[in-house]
């Protein structure tokens, strides 16, 4: 899951970090629970003095911080990636620390998507910055000239349930292929 991947995407932690799921009745909000051996003596104070100057400062917008007493449904449509819950974390001893943060793991996720495609849309592939359009709805691509145009689609936002109440990978996919075949026959190469 997540732990494999942040090791994919930061080579530096492998073989130093895992992780494990907890499937619980929540919608969508998940929670982080690091353990953690630290290389240099700390306090908890120290830690969270960093995480909220991170959070306030050059991170503002990915990280949060919280210091009040919230459950996991307080952070339902949360547009941050992850919030640093520092009622929640412990410190085991000055090397050793349990740090916890919670994120919407749909509605985060999906901002940092649309941060994604505003980026793109506007630089060109040298990096400068270029004025591109962006099209909100299949209805908005159906005058628009696709052809051997890239274009860069999240069509899982609104899929329907299964019969078992549930979004399932199939589910998504299905739902997603009507908008995919409308834009390759338009011409347009599409990364979904």
């Amino acid at each position: 899951g997540a732990a494999k991947a942040v090791a994919k995407v930061i080579p530096d932690v492998k073989g130093k970090l895992t992780g494990m799921a907890f499937r619980v009745p929540t919608i969508d909000v998940s929670v982080v629970d690091l353990t953690c051996e630290l290389d240099t003596p700390t306090s908890y104070e120290e830690i969270c003095a960093e995480v909220k100057r991170r959070a306030e400062g050059d991170m503002k917008g990915f990280l949060g911080y919280c210091d009040e007493d919230l459950v996991s449904t307080d952070f339902e449509t949360c547009t941050i990636s992850s919030t640093f819950d520092s009622k929640a974390g412990i410190m085991i001893d000055p090397t050793f620390v349990k740090l916890v943060a919670w994120y919407d793991n749909e509605w985060g996720y999906s901002c940092r998507v649309v941060d994604l495609i505003k980026h793109m849309a506007s630089v060109d592939e040298s990096g400068t910055s270029t004025k591109t359009e962006v099209k909100k709805s299949v209805e908005d691509l159906s005058d628009a000239d696709l052809k051997g145009k890239t274009v860069l689609i999240r069509c899982d936002l609104n899929v329907p349930l299964n019969a078992d109440l549930a979004i399932t990978d199939e589910t998504r996919i299905t739902a997603s292929i009507p908008t995919i075949e409308y834009l390759c026959k338009k011409g347009a190469k599409v990364l979904a």
